[in-house]
C-alpha cells in the first residue's frame, strides 16, 4: 500500500517508457514474428529453385516418359490385334498380320529417328518388326505352296524373332523406367 491508503498498482512494461514511434516488442510474440519475417522469402526462393531445377533437368525426362507412353498407346493395340488374328482358326490371317507388323515397323522407325536414349532401342525393335513381317509373308507363301521344309524353317525363324522381340521390349522398358 502506498502512503495515503491507496493500493499499489502494478506497472505494465510499456507504461514506464517514453512514447516513441518504435513498436514495443511483446516478449511472447517477438521471436515468433522475427522468425516468421525471416522465413517469408524462403518459400518463394524454394519454389524458384525447384522450377529452375525442373526446367534444367526434368524436361528431358518428362519428354522421354511422354514418348514411352505414346509408344505404348501406338504399339499395344496393334500387337493385341495380331495376337487375336493368330488365335483364329485357319492360316489365312498371316498376310493381314504381316501388314500390321509392317505398318507398326514404319511408325516405330519414325519414332527412332527423333533421337534420345530410346532411339537405339526403337531402331532395333523396328528392325525386328520388319523381319517378323517378312518371315510371316514367307511362311504364308511356303504354306500356300505346300513346302514342308520351308514351313518348318520359317516357323523356327518366327520363334527366334519372338525371342528377340521379348529382349527388345525388355530393353525399351528398361529405357523407359530409368
Amino acid at each position: 500500500m502506498l502512503a495515503g491508503g491507496q493500493p499499489q498498482r502494478k506497472q505494465h512494461a510499456s507504461e514506464g517508457r517514453a512514447r516513441t514511434h518504435e513498436p514495443v516488442e511483446d516478449s511472447s510474440h517477438g521471436r515468433a514474428a522475427c522468425y516468421l519475417r525471416a522465413m517469408l522469402p524462403r518459400p518463394a526462393v524454394l519454389a524458384l529453385a525447384t522450377l529452375v531445377l525442373l526446367a534444367s533437368s526434368g524436361c528431358g525426362r518428362v519428354r522421354e516418359i511422354s514418348a514411352c507412353r505414346a509408344l505404348a498407346r501406338e504399339v499395344n493395340p496393334v500387337l493385341s490385334e495380331v495376337e487375336a488374328l493368330s488365335k483364329l482358326p485357319g492360316g489365312g490371317h498371316q498376310p493381314t498380320m504381316a501388314n500390321r507388323y509392317a505398318e507398326l515397323a514404319a511408325r516405330v522407325k519414325t519414332r527412332s529417328q527423333k533421337g534420345g536414349t530410346l532411339a537405339t532401342a526403337l531402331a532395333e525393335y523396328a528392325s525386328i518388326l520388319e523381319a517378323t513381317c517378312l518371315a510371316l509373308r514367307a511362311h504364308e507363301e511356303a504354306t500356300r505352296l505346300n513346302q514342308p521344309a520351308r514351313i518348318t524353317e520359317k516357323r523356327r525363324e518366327l520363334e527366334r524373332l519372338v525371342k528377340r522381340e521379348r529382349v527388345s521390349v525388355t530393353r525399351i522398358d528398361a529405357e523407359c523406367q530409368s
